[in-house]
C-alpha cells in the first residue's frame, strides 16, 4: 500500500507541474485537477493510516485519537517556537512592501522576481528574518522545559499507542 500511496503521489505531481504549465488550461479544469488531487492524497493517506494501524493491531479510530492527541501535545510544547518566529516575518513583509513601492515592481505583468532593485532592497531584510528564524529555532532546542514537554508527548503517544492494543478506547492519555 505504501508504494501505491507513493506512486499516486508521484503520479499526481508530475500531472500538476505537466498541467500547470499548460497555458491553454482553463482555471476551471486546474482547479478540478488539484481538487480530485487533494482528494487522492487524502485518501492514500487515509488508507495509510488505517493500514498501518492494522499492522499494529489496533483500531484505526484508536490510532486517529492518538495522533490527534499527539499533534495537540507538540502544538503545545512548540508555542515558544510558534511566538518566537511569528516575530521574524512581519519586518520582512514590510520590507517587502517598501522595496516593491521603491522599485515599481509588484503589479501583474511586472513581478519582482528577477527585478534586480528589488532583489538588492529586499536582500538584507531576508537575511534579518532568515538569521532570527534560525535564533528561534537554536533557542527552542536549547529550552530544557520546551524539550521536556516535546518528550512528554512522545512518551503519551507511545502510552496511547499500548492503551489501544490493549483497551478499545485508546484515547490520548494526559
Amino acid at each position: 500500500m505504501a508504494r501505491q500511496f507513493a506512486s499516486v503521489l508521484v503520479l499526481a505531481a508530475a500531472l500538476a507541474l505537466g498541467v500547470g504549465r499548460l497555458a491553454h488550461a482553463s482555471s476551471s479544469c486546474l482547479k478540478n485537477a488539484q481538487t480530485d488531487y487533494a482528494t487522492c492524497k487524502a485518501q492514500c493517506q487515509s488508507d495509510f493510516l488505517d493500514e498501518k494501524a492494522a499492522c499494529l493491531h489496533i483500531s484505526p479510530g484508536c490510532l486517529d485519537a492518538c495522533i490527534d492527541g499527539r499533534t495537540e501535545c507538540l502544538d503545545l510544547a512548540s508555542q515558544p517556537l510558534t511566538a518566537c518566529l511569528a516575530t521574524c516575518d512581519p519586518p520582512l513583509d514590510t520590507a517587502k512592501a517598501d522595496c516593491r513601492t521603491r522599485c515599481g515592481c509588484g503589479a501583474p505583468g511586472n513581478p519582482c522576481g528577477f527585478d534586480a532593485c528589488f532583489l538588492g532592497c529586499v536582500t538584507p531584510a531576508e537575511t534579518v528574518a532568515f538569521e532570527c528564524r534560525k535564533e528561534c529555532q537554536d533557542a527552542f532546542r536549547l529550552n530544557t522545559t520546551a524539550q521536556a514537554a516535546l518528550a512528554a508527548c512522545r512518551t503519551k503517544f507511545q502510552n496511547c499507542l499500548k492503551s489501544c492494543q490493549t483497551s478499545v478506547s485508546g484515547a490520548f492519555l494526559n
